[in-house]
């Protein structure tokens, strides 16, 4: 019995790191996205709060990040 729920933890916890690595690399090719993306980017969380910008925001309207990040967006 004992045996079997190690097999099946080793399988789960080979399973979650499979999913970390896929996940970490999708993180990583979306920042690319943004960051390299020639049009200004804004990424919001449903109620509106700011959570991200990329360069061409900063350069398009003239804020930085840090200054707008946190801030609410209204449409």
């Amino acid at each position: 019995m004992l045996d079997q729920i190690h097999v099946r933890m080793k399988k789960i916890l080979f399973f979650v790191r499979i999913m970390k690595k896929e996940l970490e690399y999708t993180k990583e090719q979306l920042e690319s996205f943004i960051n390299h993306h020639m049009d200004a980017v804004i990424i919001t969380d449903l109620e509106g709060q700011i959570l991200r910008v990329n360069e061409a925001y900063e350069k398009v309207y003239g804020w930085k990040s840090h200054e707008v990040i946190g801030k609410n967006i209204t449409i």
